[in-house]
């Protein structure tokens, strides 16, 4: 193994400014060498070590020029008395100088943990917190990824509270997109020192991940979409069980075999409702190309599910031009384009990307979180609508703004064009100032027709009507937005017969319950005829029965009942129990007649409705004896007696014909 680079080498690899060939050799030793591992990560925080330079050169030390190892010596022998110097900086330091004390090379597989139940069958790689290897779970035979901090018991702080916080953030999400944890612990102690290797095990990804695939190679549009709503609803579900990322990125989207895309590495998560313990003001992690301004301030608490909605968009920007939003020559550089710069639009890099793609993506990226998507839910609901061809929610900035925005970032030359423009007199300041207001009124009317057809989508008629009359109102006399007025008109009258359709269908629908209740109120009365009735009973008897064919019958000059066409609101069952019911009501209507020969006419207008039943023949029957034609009466008994009830109408009448019988 190579000897272990300076800190000086550290420090412009931290900063990207080592030349290939000697950033390679660095790159080689560090992930191999442990202990160089822990004081790479401690230098990525650096502001604690600036602050320390600065106080031995106010107080006239030399040693704050010369190598780490000198100035933490110096460090832990002033100890706690010295100004501003933490409690715990002993420890601390002592975890650095002996981190420098040679590195651990030796045979592969050599310094392999062991673990309890696992079988280590290799190492998948390295990072700046931990190593992770590729194990089996010995009574399960299930395959997993053993993710280790480096360093054990001689681990930095912040790197245990970032492993704990990884495993707590992990733990408590369950989702297809994000990847699943099986179990945490520690290793063996007598391997991995006194205090034992925290561990935990997850799930096994081995199709690669995001940015190998990426290359710096744009993919499709809607590839890119579809992926970028699937993450943004698996953070969204991150989201809601109070867990912000903080560090998405291609590297951190791995895919399982069948392709199916998981967040992870949430090193750096935040857990909202640990957020006093979490990174303290003034440190920045996560990586500079996909952090959101607010996130590369430093300031923690500012730091929320906008902050994953920005990376979100960085991704997607990426995959759309195959390269980061922001990419400086350093670290430092990147953070400052991030705060201060605005991404080249992704149209302009390849101009075959979609404007409404462009336009989601930009939200995302915008500045100030209040601008971009109020959440990964809603980011994925509008690349939803992209990909069914649907209007997108997001607008894109507007030409005054954008303006505005670059006038912020080159005042000299923005004043020197105010000048220029100041020259050219009234008539084009007019123009500009009624560019800017046609630009806002055409975005405040995109903005109700958008409403308006949401409103008629969902059918919430009163919503799409409100909305479509306020911009008809809003662009009555502005001709240049004709085309926003014809289509707002045809969406109006689009809602208008809708709304006229949902008023006759509720109409047909109180029809229907009308006429249900005035057939049961005309059985009701005609249950009630004992054969010694008043004219009264039979009237009322008789007049709610024709109340009740009212409904859906047409009554003829001479008496008579014609079916007419149901109306479309009914079911099929519901339309089934209309014709029965008119039916039953023509044969109640002929009992209640005053005349044997008005009630044989009732009844013929029955079979009009359906096929004659036994309640039918009995009433013709009885008729028939009151004219005194036996014989005929006679034929209509056997008629019944051959027919099985068909209704309930007809047991009825069955069994009052038989009791008048007497059998």
């Amino acid at each position: 193994m190579s000897p272990c680079p300076s800190r000086e080498q550290l420090r412009d690899l931290l900063d990207e400014q080592l030349v290939v060939s000697e950033r390679d050799l660095v790159e080689d030793h560090v992930a191999q060498c442990t202990d160089c591992q822990v004081l790479l990560e401690y230098l990525a925080n650096g502001s604690e070590m600036d602050r320390w330079r600065e106080v031995l050169r106010d107080e006239g030390h030399d040693r704050g020029s010369g190598p780490l190892e000198d100035v933490l010596r110096w460090l832990k022998d002033a100890g706690p008395t010295s100004p501003g110097t933490p409690e715990s900086w002993n420890a601390t330091t002592e975890t650095v100088l002996k981190s420098r004390s040679g590195c651990r090379g030796g045979e592969q597989g050599a310094d392999w943990p062991t673990v309890g139940g696992y079988e280590i069958l290799g190492e998948l790689g390295r990072g700046g917190m931990g190593v992770v290897y590729k194990a089996l779970h010995r009574r399960l035979g299930r395959q997993v990824a053993l993710k280790m901090i480096q360093s054990g018991s001689r681990a930095l702080p912040e790197r245990l509270a970032r492993f704990v916080t990884e495993a707590k953030a992990v733990a408590r999400l369950n989702h297809t997109n994000i990847i699943q944890i099986y179990e945490t612990g520690e290793a063996d102690r007598e391997t991995s020192g006194a205090e034992g290797l925290p561990y935990c095990a997850l799930e096994l990804l081995e199709g690669g991940s995001l940015s190998d695939r990426l290359a710096g190679t744009p993919q499709p549009g809607r590839a890119s979409a579809e992926l970028v709503a699937t993450l943004a609803r698996a953070i969204h579900a991150a989201h809601q069980a109070g867990i912000v990322h903080r560090d998405l990125k291609p590297s951190n989207v791995l895919f399982a075999r069948d392709g199916t895309p998981k967040i992870t590495d949430f090193g750096v998560a935040k857990l909202v409702e640990e957020e006093s313990h979490q990174t303290a003001t003034g440190q920045v992690l996560g990586s500079p190309s996909y952090m959101a301004p607010e996130q590369a301030r430093g300031n923690a608490r500012e730091v929320g599910p906008a902050a994953d909605v920005y990376a979100l968009g960085a991704i997607l920007y990426e995959m759309l031009t195959g390269r980061s939003p922001f990419k400086g020559t350093s670290r430092i550089e990147t953070l400052q384009q991030v705060l201060n710069a605005e991404p080249v639009l992704p149209s302009r890099l390849v101009t075959k990307v979609s404007r409404d793609l462009e336009t989601i993506c930009l939200k995302c990226l915008a500045k100030v979180p209040s601008k971009r998507y109020a959440s990964a839910a809603l980011l994925a609901e509008d690349l939803g609508r992209y990909l069914r061809g649907e209007t997108i929610r997001a607008r894109r900035t507007p030409s005054w703004e954008r303006g505005l925005k670059w006038a912020r970032r080159r005042p000299l030359t923005a004043t020197l064009l105010v000048a220029v423009v100041g020259l050219v007199g009234a008539t084009l300041s007019y123009l500009h100032h009624e560019s800017q207001r046609l630009a806002v009124l055409r975005s405040e009317s995109e903005d109700l027709l958008f409403e308006g057809r949401d409103g008629l989508a969902r059918k919430d008629w009163a919503k799409g009507r409100l909305a479509l009359s306020k911009l008809l109102t809003k662009i009555e006399a502005e001709p240049r937005l004709a085309d926003l007025r014809v289509r707002a008109t045809d969406a109006l009258g689009q809602i208008n017969r809708g709304l006229a359709d949902q008023q006759a269908w509720e109409a047909d629908r109180g029809r229907y319950r009308q006429f249900l209740q005035r057939r049961n109120e005309a059985l009701f009365h005609e249950t009630q005829f004992t054969g010694l009735d008043l004219p009264s009973n039979r009237e009322l008897t008789r007049k709610s029965a024709q109340d009740a064919l009212g409904v859906f019958a047409a009554a003829g000059p001479d008496g008579t009942w014609a079916p007419r066409p149901l109306p479309a609101a009914l079911t099929p069952p519901e339309r089934a129990e209309v014709e029965e019911g008119s039916y039953v009501l023509l044969l109640i209507l002929a009992e209640a007649m005053p005349q044997a020969e008005q009630g044989l006419k009732v009844l013929d207008q029955a079979v009009k409705w359906r096929p004659a039943t036994r309640a039918y023949h009995l009433r013709r029957a009885a008729y028939l004896v009151r004219l005194g034609d036996a014989a005929a009466a006679a034929r209509e008994r056997g008629a019944a007696d051959s027919l099985p009830p068909a209704t309930a109408f007809d047991q009825f009448l069955t069994g009052q014909e038989r009791y008048e019988r007497g059998r």
